[in-house]
């Protein structure tokens, strides 16, 4: 179960997903009955779910060239697959499951204009922001004089796009929701701030977290996913 007081409902999202047998996707079954136990979807297009040893990428939602239509998902062996196949997850549902078909809902749908609205106003979006503004921002080392460090530009750029921060809140909330320790272990990890380094908020902290939480889970009871 999610929340206290909410349940899946609608139709599980693993009958959507073809996903091969074996150990090495025991990773990606987990990720899905964490999400299966969140909430539910409407009537999806079938598509599979496969991994591969090398990529620039995590993972990848694939969309057919010919059609427009979902093809398959891709998550890279030497990644944290539970995070990857959920946020290429996340993607599936953005760009088949909310609003109008074979289009990602998250840029401009007003069903998830409360969803923007509340990621704007957060800290992490905030940050995220004043880098692409400046090309800096500080480097972490606590108890030392604060110093500026470089950005990678186009990265930041890319974190800004709303199909990618719907797909990282999506993530986010999944990993909270289903209480999924290994799932929260990811989590954490992917928040740390190393010592020396430049700290890129690809996620939330939790309190920053809440407002956003709270407008994917009044989505999903619009689109009758959860109740």
């Amino acid at each position: 179960m999610g929340e206290a007081g909410t349940r899946p409902a609608g139709i599980s999202l693993s009958r959507a997903l073809d996903v091969p047998p074996g150990l090495a996707y025991d990773p990606i079954r987990e990720a899905i009955a964490a999400i299966d136990s969140v909430h539910g979807d409407g009537d999806l297009v079938p598509i599979r779910v496969t991994l591969r040893s090398f990529s620039q990428r995590e993972g990848r939602f694939r969309i057919d060239p010919t059609n427009g239509t979902p093809d398959s998902i891709e998550v890279v062996t030497a990644a944290r697959p539970r995070l990857a196949v959920l946020h290429e997850i996340g993607h599936f549902l953005d760009y088949a499951g909310i609003g109008s078909a074979n289009r990602f809902a998250s840029e401009t749908s007003s069903l998830m204009r409360p969803w923007r609205d509340a990621v704007r106003n957060s800290r992490a979006f905030s940050d995220l922001a004043l880098m692409r503004r400046t090309g800096v921002a500080p480097v972490h080392s606590p108890g030392e004089e604060s110093q500026l460090g470089a950005v990678d530009l186009p990265y930041v750029q890319y974190l800004l796009k709303y199909n990618e921060l719907w797909a990282r809140s999506y993530v986010q909330f999944i990993a909270l929701r289903s209480r999924d320790r290994l799932l929260r272990t990811d989590l954490d990890a992917r928040r740390l701030r190393p010592d020396g380094m430049v700290y890129v908020p690809r996620f939330w902290d939790d309190e920053d977290y809440e407002p956003v939480e709270r407008m994917v889970e009044t989505l999903f009871r619009r689109l009758k996913w959860i109740t």
